[in-house]
């Protein structure tokens, strides 16, 4: 009967020795995989970051070619107005001396 129990202490402080070894195994194993979770988010989040970078950087130009357009076309719109009331201040001072010639005339 002694000797049951001895087995039975050995087999137990064996199995336990093998769940402890168990257990230690597993612990590195979480903290591998939380070490690799948390350096694959840090790569996610860099890749994201990079990205909405250059999503903002594409719209900086894009509005800033649309203000540029935009000024060019106010410039052009200014010179073609600026063109039509010069022809029509030379049109209006061609008016002016045929009235004058015409009250000339008329004296």
């Amino acid at each position: 009967m002694e000797q049951q129990i001895e087995d039975a202490n050995s087999n137990g402080a064996e199995g336990m020795d093998k769940l402890r070894r168990e257990i230690q195994r597993l612990q590195e194993e979480i903290q591998a995989t939380k070490d690799k979770a948390r350096k694959d988010f840090e790569a996610m989040e860099q890749r994201l970051n990079k990205q909405k970078e250059n999503e903002l950087e594409q719209l900086k130009k894009k509005y800033e070619k649309i203000i540029a357009d935009m000024k060019s076309g106010h410039e052009q719109e200014k010179k073609f107005i600026e063109g039509e009331f010069q022809k029509k201040i030379v049109d209006l001072e061609e008016q002016l001396k045929i009235a004058r010639s015409g009250f000339d005339a008329e004296r």
